[in-house]
């Protein structure tokens, strides 16, 4: 297992959750193409939430950077949760930086 970074979304509650999430993952592959610093791994949806998987080259760190500023460019920070999965299987919530709930794993 690699690291993987998950987006989180709430679903929202109009049927357009699907589309705008598409919408979305299709907007992250072509922004990580340009760089290669990431791999965007599908999409899944389950328990209220709907999740992007992105896998990082190298590190995460770059791809993380890279990932936020896309999601603020698309207007999808802020109702974000992202998260490190790591190798070892342990959660790292990296936003929001004082994020205090429980990332709902799927």
């Amino acid at each position: 297992m690699k690291d993987t970074i998950i987006v989180q979304y709430k679903t929202r509650g109009s049927g357009d959750g699907y589309d705008w999430l598409i919408k979305l993952e299709d907007a992250l592959i072509q922004a990580f193409a340009q760089n290669n610093k990431a791999l965007v791994d599908g999409h899944d949806f389950g328990n209220g939430n709907m999740n992007i998987f992105i896998i990082p080259k190298p590190s995460w760190h770059a791809a993380f950077d890279i990932l936020k500023a896309h999601l603020k460019h698309h207007d999808a920070l802020r109702t974000a949760v992202i998260v490190l999965r790591r190798k070892t299987g342990a959660y790292q919530v990296l936003f929001p930086e004082n994020y205090s709930g429980d990332f709902e794993r799927l």
